[in-house]
């Protein structure tokens, strides 16, 4: 008899014959044809022959895993509970003295050793991954600056990376443009001349995160309640810390470094005899002309929300002249008049406008009068490391029993930076330009 093998090379003999057997204009030669039929006939032997061999296959795999013990359940498996309420109250029920742990439930120390404990005293139990997702969802839906920064994940505690030096464009002096890999224009059988490349290596710590959350026996027993609640609370602190993290981290004391407190600032000073708690029109041309031209298509005005209240009157001064001569209603504003700021929904723009660029309240903005009540940035140039496990959760009644209250803790492993540590001297000119730009205090 032949072998599956030998059937699968005469099915590729008998499909070439058949399309040798096609002659010009698309007819079969009339002698052909009843061997055409024979070979079609075997083709549908042979394919019920693969196909036989196919389900072959399947039945020695499935009799080969047979007997094999389970897999381990891990947290990332689906929990089997059917709502975030659900878990909730199995972790009260299996707290209770006297009930025995319901089996879906994993102890934090589980997660953690890998150990069957029967009691969850060590740390409480994690909550369900597929419910601390929704956590991370709402993050970015809540934050503002979180969603705009360049963020890598890492399975470490760190982040190791290199990066260019580069303070100066100008050339050659310093030789720091591009980290000092300069080009020459060479004479005909001169010397190659040599820059050692300024690069260097950074590291970028995670920090923790953490939220604390008390739930009374009452609101375990409204089980929808407890997860819209819960989730919208985390996540929009959550939310809060990191945008003010990205805005105000001091980089000390477990918070990472924000942009205020990182080297990269370009701070615009007052204008003399300037009023404390106020904003003119040479702030924002200046604090524009400080923004790196390469960051102005992703660049963004940050406001605390008083801030609105100077911008609705700021306009170019009548008979304003630009240094070209042309008047600067029409090189900057254009048909807008000589309102330097449109306010959201005017000329159809959904956010405020501000020459060309959106305007953002934003709670983590300095009051009005303060250093980084307005700043003009891009996002994109600051840097968010984040642990792979992504946003975590546990809940313990063991903390708080006498109280009758669970206790759901929260925890991110995140760190951050920004990607400047220093402003650039142009190559022509002396104004120092970033992508962080914010405005002096008044007073």
């Amino acid at each position: 008899m032949a072998t599956i093998i030998e059937l699968k090379q005469h099915l590729q003999d008998v499909q070439n014959e058949l399309k040798n057997a096609v002659i010009k204009g698309g007819e079969l030669a009339n002698n052909k044809t009843t061997q055409l039929e024979d070979m079609q006939k075997q083709c549908a032997v042979i394919e019920d022959l693969q196909i036989r061999e196919a389900l072959l296959k399947q039945d020695l795999s499935r009799m080969e895993n047979e007997g094999k013990p389970a897999q381990a359940k891990t947290p990332a498996q689906k929990s089997g509970f059917k709502s975030f309420g659900e878990f909730a109250q199995a972790v009260r029920n299996s707290s209770m003295p006297g009930n025995y742990r319901d089996e879906r439930l994993v102890s934090f120390k589980d997660s953690a050793t890998g150990q069957n404990e029967t009691t969850s005293a060590d740390g409480g139990y994690l909550v369900p991954p597929e419910y601390a997702d929704g956590v991370r969802d709402l993050v970015k839906t809540e934050s503002v600056l979180y969603p705009q920064a360049r963020k890598v994940t890492i399975t470490s505690n760190r982040l190791i990376e290199n990066y260019i030096n580069e303070t100066s464009r100008v050339d050659p002096s310093t030789g720091s443009r591009h980290g000092g890999i300069l080009a020459y224009w060479k004479a005909e059988a001169a010397q190659y001349a040599a820059v050692k490349a300024a690069i260097g290596e950074r590291t970028t710590n995670v920090e923790k995160l953490t939220a604390y959350v008390p739930v009374t026996e009452e609101l375990l027993e409204d089980a929808p309640a407890i997860e819209s609640m819960i989730n919208d609370l985390v996540a929009r602190e959550f939310a809060f810390k990191v945008d003010d993290m990205i805005i105000n981290g001091a980089g000390s004391s477990n918070v990472p470094l924000g942009i205020l407190a990182g080297g990269g600032l370009v701070t615009v000073a007052k204008e003399s005899g300037q009023a404390a708690a106020t904003i003119n029109i040479d702030n924002i041309l200046k604090m524009r002309n400080a923004l790196i031209a390469q960051c102005r298509k992703g660049a963004k005005w940050y406001i605390n929300q008083d801030v609105e209240m100077a911008l609705f009157k700021l306009a170019l001064p009548n008979g304003f002249i630009a240094s070209n001569g042309s008047s600067a209603v029409e090189e900057i504003s254009g048909t807008f008049g000589n309102n330097i700021y449109q306010w959201p929904g005017q000329y159809g723009n959904a956010d405020g406008m501000m020459l060309g660029m959106p305007v953002i309240p934003i709670e983590q903005c300095a009051a009005l009068g303060t250093k980084g009540d307005i700043i003009l940035a891009d996002m994109s140039q600051y840097l968010i490391v984040e642990k792979a496990a992504g946003i975590t959760r546990q809940v313990s009644m063991h903390i708080r029993f006498d109280y009758d209250e669970s206790v759901f803790k929260f925890s991110w492993r995140l760190g951050g930076r920004p990607d400047w540590g220093s402003a650039i001297t142009p190559y022509k000119g002396s104004t120092a330009r970033s992508p962080y730009v914010a405005l002096a205090t008044r007073s």
